[in-house]
């Protein structure tokens, strides 16, 4: 049996700026067979045609529609049985997918592995020191498992990833961390995802208490 599909799924938006250097780690990792998509939500900077000029990308372009829709758009475009997310502005360290892909098949039934996250900057904002955190940008997932999630979804603009993680949690899929840096986040001034408002957030975690209040075989 030959090694598991990645793919790599990166929603951008007006990225025209960094994006080629997040394709560059994400193509530089020496796993392979590898499937990296780019979903163009709406850029008006030239993103896509950055991304174009990457022979081994394909990239899809839709109106705008928010990061959940574009990164949902992806798995859906998406050929491989594992999936991996990054940012646009981000970097993708070297092994940071062979360490995540190791774990999974060290331990029969993990559907889900991140590793921590190591931000940069260009000093015109702090940094934090590195963290264990299941962003998507550090996270490793079975489709299968992803699917179950239900995927993104829209309505929880800076907090979608939160919403969805905890979606993830109700389906019972199980996780692991590995102690390695699998995600350089960038970290800039005006950076939506670093501001993470506080309404989206709590519109987040309402659903997800909602959730758990439903009665069992309840609809949605």
């Amino acid at each position: 049996m030959g090694a598991e599909r990645v793919s790599v799924v990166i929603a951008v938006r007006d990225q025209a700026a960094y994006i080629g250097e997040a394709l560059e780690s994400v193509l530089a990792q020496d796993v392979r067979p590898l499937d990296v998509v780019v979903v163009d939500d709406g850029s008006r900077d030239g993103s896509a045609e950055v991304a174009a000029g990457f022979p081994e990308v394909r990239v899809f372009r839709q109106a705008p529609a928010g990061a959940g829709p574009a990164r949902d758009r992806g798995v859906r475009e998406a050929t491989g049985t594992l999936i991996a997310f990054q940012d646009a502005d981000d970097r993708m360290p070297a092994g940071s997918l062979s360490v995540r892909l190791s774990k999974l098949a060290a331990e029969p039934g993990l559907e889900l592995v991140y590793g921590l996250i190591r931000e940069f900057s260009d000093g015109s904002v702090p940094v934090r020191p590195p963290a264990a955190a299941p962003i998507p940008g550090a996270i490793l997932i079975r489709r299968a498992a992803f699917e179950r999630s239900g995927g993104f979804g829209a309505g929880f603009a800076g907090a979608d990833a939160v919403e969805w993680y905890s979606r993830v949690l109700d389906a019972g899929v199980r996780s692991a961390a590995v102690d390695a840096v699998v995600c350089e986040r960038r970290v800039h001034a005006g950076q939506a995802a670093r501001a993470n408002p506080q309404d989206a957030y709590l519109k987040a975690v309402r659903a997800a208490l909602e959730r758990r209040r439903r009665p069992p075989g309840a609809l949605p």
